[in-house]
């Protein structure tokens, strides 16, 4: 199914009354920057937008991107949610129809709003903060063992997917979500890879594939504690928390590997953590396992943390793809999206609509006198914009 871009979901939110086909979304009003624009935070999957109502706040996830079979898995994951009642999760219901969009129908997720700070942003606040962070860590520590027990997995624990709010650890997004009933091995996305094991893919989607990411979790914050100053150092602008995906593919060459193996406080623990990253993901222990020195795999290979300039410098792994700037198409696709996964099979926008806006990228150019090169800079800055 191909889905309407960023533009022009901006459009039709503008105009609620016409747009939406909740009661609730009819008489709200969408949040707006100092232009008058919508705000917009982007996924990998959707666009979500702040919708205020006379009764409350709500979160509105317009999908940018095809997921398979997305009404199925909406209602496996909403009767398992529901049947948990659990406040690790936000109330949501899906909707389709949900929102026209240039007289077509689109579904949308209607979630309650959360009240807090993505985990990143609370971090910058609180990474000295031991009490703050012992709390935290006990958190995800119980939401761990919970997910564990009732076999289910959230598929992309991250600084952005976790809201820190007044009523404890929330978890958010669950466009990759597994929960028992759902076929392993068919995923639609592989995570932010500063949270994954570097051998993370599309068939590893299970109840196992949070392991890692609690792991990573778990031993930045137990680090964090003990120096507050390394999240200064290697938060990655918010996107990371000490460990990103460099560290992952190669803990031998790695900086904050060898700065925690140098602490007698976490030495054991950095050490089990970088022969998971170079064992197989199937052999990933859980949380509990890793936390007691229980199934930690044995290294595939000896590991010995060396300077970085004794092995030369290494290939950065970003968090997200790196794209010719001169290649529209190709950055037109990545529109409101993170390129947390493969965006190859991407389709959310049509070549008429890729054509539209070619066009006006060169009505823009052809009006500069002679300054087109940096309007088209200025534009293309503004398509990676709308990302963050």
């Amino acid at each position: 199914m191909a889905y309407p871009p960023m533009i022009e979901y901006n459009g039709a939110v503008q105009h609620p009354q016409q747009s939406f086909f909740d009661a609730d979304l009819k008489n709200g009003t969408a949040e707006t920057n100092n232009l008058g624009l919508p705000l917009v935070m982007s996924g990998g999957f959707a666009l979500t937008y702040t919708f205020t109502t006379p009764k409350r706040k709500f979160a509105v996830r317009c999908f940018h991107r095809d997921i398979p079979s997305v009404e199925q898995k909406y209602d496996s994951i909403s009767k398992k949610l529901r049947a948990l009642r659990s406040n690790y999760f936000v109330e949501f219901h899906f909707q389709n129809p949900g929102i026209k969009v240039q007289q077509h129908n689109y579904p949308i997720v209607k979630m309650d709003w959360v009240d807090g700070h993505p985990l990143g942003v609370w971090l910058d606040k609180n990474c000295s903060n031991g009490t703050a962070l012992q709390k935290a860590l006990a958190e995800f520590r119980a939401i761990a063992s919970f997910l564990e027990k009732e076999g289910m997995a959230h598929g992309d624990i991250q600084n952005g997917n976790i809201m820190m709010s007044p009523s404890g650890v929330k978890l958010i997004d669950y466009d990759g979500m597994f929960v028992p009933g759902m076929t392993p091995g068919n995923g639609s996305e592989v995570g932010h890879k500063h949270f994954q094991h570097p051998t993370r893919a599309s068939g590893d989607f299970g109840p196992k594939m949070d392991r890692f990411s609690f792991i990573a979790l778990d031993l930045s914050l137990t680090a964090l504690m003990e120096d507050k100053t390394l999240h200064t150092k290697f938060r990655e602008g918010g996107e990371t928390i000490i460990f990103n995906a460099n560290d992952f593919a190669d803990p031998g060459s790695s900086q904050i590997f060898q700065i925690l193996q140098s602490k007698a406080s976490l030495k054991d623990q950095a050490r089990n953590f970088a022969a998971i990253c170079t064992a197989e993901i199937s052999a990933v222990p859980s949380l509990d396992d890793f936390l007691n020195g229980r199934n930690v795999p044995a290294t595939k290979r000896r590991i010995e943390v060396t300077s970085s300039l004794e092995k030369g410098p290494a290939v950065y792994i970003g968090p997200f793809p790196v794209l010719d700037a001169l290649d529209f198409e190709a950055a037109a696709r990545h529109v409101g999206g993170q390129g947390r996964a493969d965006r190859s099979n991407n389709r959310s926008k049509t070549r008429t609509t890729l054509e539209r806006e070619k066009a006006r990228t060169n009505r823009m150019c052809s009006s500069t006198s002679g300054h087109g090169k940096k309007t088209v800079s200025k534009y293309r800055f503004g398509l990676k914009g709308y990302r963050s």
